[in-house]
């Protein structure tokens, strides 16, 4: 993946053995999980008021916005797997959940303009912002399928299928 966290913009890509690889990407993952968990767990299950909910929507994805934005810089740090397309693997990881960060960036900006005085007005609107996010999953799923299909590359296949910090995910 691609830059070191100190390296200045433009330096060339730490290559790592895809073992140490796979094993930041995975640790990265599996933080990023937790967090979107702690955010639903974060969640009032009172909030019943178009106001509170709004609020709610507002705290969830900003937090999973920030847990994303983390996840970016710590796949950035992993640097690049020492192996044949390592770069372009990399590269779709990045770009994977970069879309991710801008369609929950997206999200919460609609959320802040959600109107509560109609509250069946309010609850279309939170569906719309619901199908937006639903959509951008499956425009981040393409992109993991797209490079997938496009970069063989046994070595991460190994290491993935190797590495305990990739299990339960």
């Amino acid at each position: 993946m691609a830059l070191l966290g100190a390296a200045a913009p433009g330096a060339p890509a730490k290559e790592v053995s895809a073992e140490k690889w796979v094993r930041s990407v995975c640790t990265a993952l599996g933080k990023w999980e937790d967090a979107l968990a702690a955010a639903r767990a974060n969640q009032d299950p009172d909030a019943t008021e178009p106001e509170d909910r709004k609020e709610a929507v507002v705290d969830y994805l900003d937090e999973v916005t920030d847990a994303t934005s983390t996840l970016l810089a710590d796949l950035k740090k992993a640097g690049t797997p020492d192996v044949d397309n390592g770069k372009a693997v990399a590269k779709a990881f990045r770009k994977g959940f970069g879309q991710a960060r801008a369609t929950f960036v997206d999200a919460s900006d609609a959320a802040e303009r959600l109107e509560t005085d109609d509250p069946a007005q309010f609850d279309d609107d939170v569906a719309d912002i619901v199908s937006a996010i639903e959509t951008g999953a499956g425009e981040i799923g393409e992109t993991f399928d797209e490079a997938d299909s496009k970069y063989d590359v046994p070595e991460l296949d190994q290491a993935f299928e190797a590495e305990p910090a990739c299990a339960g995910g």
